[in-house]
C-alpha cells in the first residue's frame, strides 16, 4: 500500500453551510448505545460511529441498532491500540480486520478509518487507503471522556468553537455523552 502524503486526513467537512458533523467512537461498551440514540433521533440527527472490530463483536444488538437507524459506520481498529506502537503488520491488521469485521457483521463498507488516540503516521495512512477508507480525524475534542468535564463544560468548548464543516468528536461510553 502507497500513501499519498500530499492528501491529508480530514479534520473538517468542505462547505460553507452552517452545517456540523457528529461523530462518535464506540470500543468498550454498548449500555449508552439506546439513550444516544434516542437523542439524536429527537433533535432528528445523524452521525457518525466510528466502530472498533471489538464493538461489533462484543455488542453486536447495539451495532446494527446503530445501523438500522441510519447512522453512518466507519473503522475504528480492531481493539483500540496505539497504533504507533505496533509493527507494520499489526497496524494493517487493526485496520484490514476491523474493516472485515463490519463488513461481515452489519453488511457496510466503512468509508472513513478513526485512528485510537488520534495518533497515526503514513503506514496507518496507507493501511486505511489498502480498504478503501480516508482517515478521518475531529476539529472539536468534546472532552466527554474525561471525568472533570461537567456537562456545561463540554456544551461550551463545542459551542465556542463550532463552525461550517466541523467535526466533533464524541465517545459512547463518555461521562457525559447522552
Amino acid at each position: 500500500a502507497i500513501c499519498d502524503r500530499s492528501v491529508k486526513a480530514i479534520t473538517t467537512l468542505d462547505t460553507d453551510q452552517p452545517y456540523m458533523s457528529v461523530s462518535i467512537d464506540c470500543a468498550f461498551v454498548g449500555s449508552p448505545t439506546d439513550k444516544i440514540l434516542a437523542v439524536l433521533d429527537e433533535y432528528n440527527v445523524k452521525a457518525t460511529f466510528f466502530m472498533t472490530g471489538g464493538f461489533v463483536e462484543e455488542f453486536p444488538e447495539q451495532a446494527k441498532k446503530i445501523r438500522d437507524a441510519g447512522h453512518e459506520i466507519a473503522c475504528h481498529s480492531v481493539s483500540h491500540p496505539h497504533l504507533l506502537e505496533r509493527n507494520l503488520n499489526s497496524r494493517f491488521h487493526q485496520v484490514r480486520h476491523a474493516s472485515e469485521i463490519i463488513r461481515e457483521q452489519l453488511n457496510v463498507v466503512p468509508r472513513l478509518f478513526r485512528p485510537p488516540y488520534g495518533e497515526f503516521d503514513s503506514t496507518v495512512t496507507a493501511a486505511a487507503r489498502s480498504e478503501g477508507m480516508e482517515i478521518c480525524m475531529w476539529t472539536i475534542d468534546s472532552h466527554d471522556w474525561d471525568e472533570a468535564y461537567t456537562q456545561d463544560q463540554i456544551i461550551r468548548r463545542v459551542k465556542r468553537n463550532v463552525g461550517p464543516g466541523t467535526i466533533i468528536l464524541f465517545h459512547l461510553d463518555g461521562f457525559k455523552t447522552p
